[in-house]
């Protein structure tokens, strides 16, 4: 039986955990080689694989979800510092933005190699990733250059920049459904800003409180709100997309540190790592309110998380702070 379910890596512990969303439950682990440093991880479209970005290992691990096994590896070379992936969407090409070697890569699924690289400029330290609908674009946050870059993936090349302010950081970003626009978290800054993709420019920002510290967000399905994680501030924000106001808070204990951020595909229910706390939780949308925590172990410190259909294996198997 096929159940809905989230993925998240954990930095510390050099596991993937999939997790039950109708109790929070831990399910099932897979275990990546010692100081992997697992951080961004995506899905294919028909949840079977799940890619994630070893920043320590400098690789990329395909992980089978029917058993939770690694099942490939994309080696980047020494010193590359992999963040995080997106996937295209016939499942042929996986991406990532590698912090370190100021690059994107361009991965085959078929045999996990690398068969394409954008190159950025030394210092850029790249940060977040998306890929537009058409499977044309990839757009890169730079947090020290303070840019958003444009790739055409035919050549791997950079077509446009759109210039956040000096300082901004930018750090996380997402697309909208109709490619007209992606959004970027600016963690100096507290902001979160709208890019027109025509023409690479800022065309709006919404303003968070000094000391929030957004990270990542995503986007609900029909483009009208976004959710940003902010670290510092130990909240997520509900911004309405027509006139770039947050509308709504939900609050996480103090020292959670939320990280990346998901949401389920009725725009029911988003979920959000927390770095310290070792949790990811549960937000209803409806009220902000957060409705359920799953506890992945001491020390693991999760990061990425996806949203998907998984196997429902009955028993949870993962001991808290066996790793």
């Amino acid at each position: 039986m096929t159940i809905a379910c989230l993925w998240v890596a954990n930095w510390t512990a050099n596991t993937v955990e999939q997790i039950r969303i109708s109790d929070m439950t831990v399910l099932r682990t897979a275990s990546l080689g010692a100081t992997h440093s697992p951080l961004g991880v995506c899905l294919d479209s028909a949840t079977e694989y799940l890619y994630v970005a070893c920043f320590s290992a400098n690789t990329v691990e395909r992980i089978r979800l029917s058993d939770m096994t690694v099942v490939g590896t994309a080696d980047l070379g020494t010193s590359h510092g992999p963040r995080v992936v997106c996937i295209d969407s016939t499942d042929t090409y996986v991406y990532v933005v590698n912090n370190t070697a100021n690059t994107v890569e361009q991965i085959q699924i078929s045999s996990m190699t690398v068969v394409g690289t954008a190159d950025l400029t030394a210092g850029h330290d790249a940060r977040g990733i998306c890929i537009d609908s058409a499977d044309a674009y990839l757009y890169v946050a730079c947090y020290a250059a303070n840019t958003v870059e444009k790739i055409r993936i035919s050549d791997m090349t950079v077509v446009g920049t759109a210039d956040v302010t000096a300082s901004h950081n930018p750090y996380g970003l997402c697309i909208d459904s109709s490619d007209t626009y992606v959004y970027v978290a600016n963690y100096t800054a507290n902001t979160v800003e709208q890019v027109r993709l025509s023409d690479m420019t800022v065309t709006a920002t919404a303003d968070l409180t000094a000391s929030h510290g957004p990270q990542m967000l995503c986007i609900d399905s029909d483009d009208a709100y976004l959710y940003v994680g902010n670290y510092t501030a130990n909240t997520v924000e509900q911004i309405r997309i027509s006139d770039m106001t947050v509308v709504a808070t939900a609050d996480l204990t103090a020292s959670h540190n939320p990280r990346f951020v998901c949401i389920d595909p009725d725009d029911t229910y988003m979920y959000v790592s927390n770095l310290t706390s070792n949790t990811v939780e549960q937000v209803r949308i409806s009220d902000m309110t957060v409705t359920g925590t799953a506890s992945v172990g001491a020390n693991h410190s999760p990061l990425g998380v996806a949203f998907g259909q998984g196997d429902d294996v009955g028993t949870p198997v993962h001991l808290i702070g066996s790793f």
